[in-house]
């Protein structure tokens, strides 16, 4: 998960007082605009639940107003503290915490509550549309369409939501959607440059779970349709051969065999980004990266039409951390806007560490699947298979956020205050621990 506050925005309320608002952005995208106070009070509400033990120093009050150096300054305190409340796992899941962001976002929206129609689509185009209302959380609204697919309970924690773009015909991931946030909200404020869409599919990487989900229908259809996506887009290779029989099998409607012989095609059951940069094995190479299987495969173009490749296993990343840098605070596409890196310290031999680099608008994206594998891996090491789903609890706190002060803190645009770049604070993997010669 990650959080920044990139920049604020000067506002002035009905009785004519300047104050300033914070900008949140969650994984790279724009959730909501907040003041101070509101953060303060997630504070003291934190506090009493968890103690301060727990939890990161937060910048203090002051009396007078605040200069622009003084306002630069809170917003790097109220970032610091943000990213560090969210390395507490048991803080960020919090009921809380959770009641906090999607009260702040729902409070940008600039509307009523009330219900409305939003469509969920299948990766194969097809769609359903559900019911519910403009403020419903992720996984209110993913209930909701897995009724409407017929897809039983027990079987809901493998497959989430997802924001992806439209271009060319292709789907391009954006993100999963969390569950402390609006999928009405979250596609309405997304860039108006592409078409957006939320598609139902498959959250899990680990292959050999399909084996049990092929014999319910509905998993099956789902498999079945996400694997004909991923194989029309170039996700996965074949040769030939298995590439006809592929297109026989699903001229016969053959589900399970075609899902049992697309297991055995390379990159199966990986996602592939756009075409991004590295500085593997030196700087400014371009590059594809696939991940998936415990592993991200790196394809180099180490000169004009010369290819290398390149193995990165996960349980051999240390830690790695994302980086942002402003490069037109001008322009309102987060695109165009930022420039992220993630960078992961990788051993690469016995006792040899080494930072790699990838420059990519994906890069959030990248390091938040690269935590979605190392998660699934110490979870199958525990005898677990997948997250449960579990019904959002309500916090006896959560009406403790006034919506007046949410409701002063709404800004139709938040331009950057000036050029910066910023790092997040490092993911350690715990699963690199686990290392033992053999794997070198």
């Amino acid at each position: 998960m990650h959080f920044s506050i990139p920049d604020t925005e000067e506002k002035v309320d009905e009785k004519g007082v300047p104050y300033t608002v914070y900008r949140i952005n969650v994984n790279g995208a724009h959730h909501c605009t907040v003041r101070y106070r509101q953060l303060h009070l997630l504070h003291e509400h934190l506090k009493k639940e968890f103690g301060s033990g727990q939890l990161p120093s937060f910048p203090p009050k002051r009396l007078l107003a605040l200069s622009k150096t003084q306002v630069e300054s809170r917003r790097m305190g109220l970032e610091s503290y943000i990213q560090g409340v969210s390395q507490t796992t048991e803080v960020l899941n919090s009921s809380i915490f959770s009641n906090f962001m999607i009260q702040a976002q729902q409070g940008n929206l600039q509307e009523e509550s009330c219900n409305i129609n939003i469509d969920i689509y299948l990766v194969n185009g097809q769609k359903v549309t559900i019911e519910c209302s403009n403020m419903a959380q992720t996984e209110q609204v993913m209930s909701a369409a897995a009724n409407e697919i017929g897809l039983a309970e027990e079987y809901m924690a493998y497959f989430g939501l997802f924001l992806v773009k439209l271009v060319d015909d292709r789907q391009i991931l954006v993100r999963p959607l969390q569950e402390f946030e609006s999928p009405y909200i979250s596609l309405r404020n997304a860039s108006e440059k592409y078409s957006h869409r939320i598609i139902f599919r498959k959250s899990f990487w680990d292959a050999s779970y399909e084996d049990a989900l092929m014999e319910d229908r509905i998993c099956l259809n789902l498999l079945f349709c996400q694997a004909v996506s991923d194989l029309k887009q170039g996700w996965i290779e074949g040769s030939a051969d298995q590439i006809a029989q592929l297109k026989t099998l699903q001229q016969k409607n053959s589900k399970k065999e075609y899902l049992r012989l697309i297991k055995t095609l390379k990159f199966y059951g990986y996602i592939k980004f756009e075409p991004c940069v590295t500085n593997y094995p030196h700087d400014n190479c371009n590059v594809i990266i696939a991940a998936g299987n415990k592993e991200m495969i790196f394809r180099i173009e180490i000169a004009p039409n010369t290819f290398k490749g390149g193995v990165f296993k996960i349980t051999r990343i240390r830690c790695w951390r994302i980086t942002t840098a402003v490069l037109n605070k001008d322009t309102d596409e987060e695109d165009e806007k930022l420039q992220t890196e993630l960078a992961f310290e990788y051993l690469i031999a016995k006792n040899t560490l080494q930072w790699i680099t990838v420059t990519s608008n994906q890069a959030i994206l990248m390091s938040m699947l690269l935590q979605s594998m190392v998660d699934e891996l110490l979870l199958k090491r525990e005898g677990e298979r997948v997250k449960k789903v579990s019904s959002p609890t309500k916090s006896p706190l959560e009406t403790s956020y006034s919506n007046s002060d949410i409701q002063n803190s709404i800004s139709e645009t938040a331009p950057l205050s000036k050029s910066r770049s910023y790092n997040e604070k490092l993911q350690t993997n715990t699963a690199f621990e686990d290392i033992g010669d053999d794997d070198l």
